[in-house]
């Protein structure tokens, strides 16, 4: 592997989102080398790249998004950061309109996902970005990430959360259909042990045989 090919050395990249100056599209687009290092060509997981993300990012409590609901089954979205809730806001200032007040919630940023409107669409496609990741760090049923992504103590992206989502139809499509792509890997497709009828053919007829 080259040094650009490294999980580590795109992590070392995602700093807090600032809208102020204009660093979504850049942190979207780390975001995706890092799903994009995830996926042979056919889709399918490369395993090892998977557990550079859980040892790099999951093991160290890094996952950008983390999601909920709250006691209504409204489904929410957290953006984890390091910065106090105030200074959050003041370096995103088009979510003060949005943000959910602190005596509602824990002292973090959370937004009810139907919020994200058309007129927020950075921040759906940045949503959309990690949504993708986490995707791609569990498919072909990696069992370790699975676990982790579709836990409430850790991502929150349970059956009944993404459920909700799914059939939300204030939400936005694109986050809609990331859903439907997670539901498949997290809860359709994820038992540990391939199917025979999951394997490729690999025999091969010579025509000739070798003198």
């Amino acid at each position: 592997h080259n040094f650009y090919s490294q999980i580590g050395f795109w992590k070392t990249k995602l700093t807090e989102l600032d809208e102020r100056s204009n660093n979504l599209q850049e942190q979207k687009l780390f975001i995706q080398i890092m799903q994009m290092l995830c996926l042979d060509s056919d889709g399918d997981g490369i395993f090892i790249n998977q557990m550079e993300i859980k040892v790099k990012m999951y093991e160290n409590d890094i996952f950008p998004l983390k999601f909920g609901m709250d006691d209504s089954n409204r489904p929410y979205v957290i953006f984890s950061t390091k910065l106090s809730y105030d200074d959050f806001f003041s370096h995103n200032p088009s979510l003060n309109e949005i943000k959910k007040e602190k005596n509602n919630f824990k002292d973090v940023p959370i937004f009810y996902y139907e919020s994200f409107t058309n007129k927020f669409s950075n921040y759906i496609e940045y949503i959309s970005s990690v949504l993708d990741l986490y995707y791609a760090s569990c498919v072909s049923r990696n069992q370790m990430n699975i676990h982790i992504i579709s836990n409430s103590k850790y991502v929150g992206l349970t059956i009944a959360h993404i459920w909700q989502v799914i059939n939300d139809t204030n939400i936005s499509m694109s986050i809609r259909m990331r859903y439907l792509k997670l539901f498949r890997v997290l809860y359709i497709d994820s038992e540990p042990y391939l199917r025979i009828s999951k394997f490729r053919l690999r025999v091969f007829m010579w025509n000739n045989k070798p003198k």
